[in-house]
């Protein structure tokens, strides 16, 4: 049983790095899409009618955040299993090249900036989920249901953001108090930073 925990671990980091990537590029398409006011808006490789478009964006979205969050649990789960190779474990959840790697924790002159940035860009991905389906949320039919989904899509985010953080007082030793401070600086730089920008082109849309 723990010669399967590494490759359990990889594994599953490697699928964190693909749902959190993917969810980048869509993300990325589906904001441009709106910006360009098509009446046609791009999700996922899809072409979705406008008045749909929030809702179809944040039920993908809780989807990925519910897969995030059960991938989450289970690198929790294989780590506690890894007994005598949590060493080994702990590496690599350090050094896993994942792009939004909250873990990231290596040596060297850029070592803070990198291991920190992966923890960054996955609070500004979670916000720019966030305020891309509101942008798209005007005009949408059946308006109850992206503010339903809103507020499941929240509530994942936050748990899985409360369980990476009790992941990262074991995986994390030297640098657990930076990714902390530096949690409470990106927050609200995603939530108002972003509601500005979207605020803006929402603006310009009119």
């Amino acid at each position: 049983m723990e010669d399967q925990i590494l490759p359990a671990i990889s594994a599953t980091l490697d699928a964190l790095d693909k749902a959190t990537l993917w969810a980048f590029v869509a993300l990325l398409a589906t904001a441009v899409s709106g910006f360009q006011q098509d009446k046609k808006i791009k999700i996922g490789g899809f072409e979705i009618d406008s008045k749909y478009a929030s809702n179809v964006t944040f039920a993908i979205l809780c989807g990925i955040s519910f897969v995030t969050l059960r991938l989450l649990q289970n690198l929790v789960f294989f780590f506690n299993m890894a007994d005598s190779k949590t060493e080994q474990a702990k590496f690599l959840v350090n050094a896993h090249p994942w792009v939004f790697n909250p873990f990231a924790e290596t040596s060297g002159v850029l070592s803070y900036v990198t291991d920190n940035l992966g923890l960054a860009l996955l609070l500004l991905l979670w916000w720019l989920g966030f305020h891309t389906g509101f942008y798209l949320h005007r005009g949408t039919k059946q308006v109850w249901i992206g503010n339903l989904l809103s507020v499941i899509y929240v509530v994942l985010g936050l748990t899985s953001m409360v369980l990476i953080m009790l992941f990262m007082s074991k995986v994390n030793r030297e640098t657990f108090l930076i990714k902390q401070i530096l949690l409470f600086v990106a927050m609200p730089i995603g939530a108002f930073g972003l509601r500005v920008f979207f605020r803006t082109k929402s603006m310009e849309k009119k």
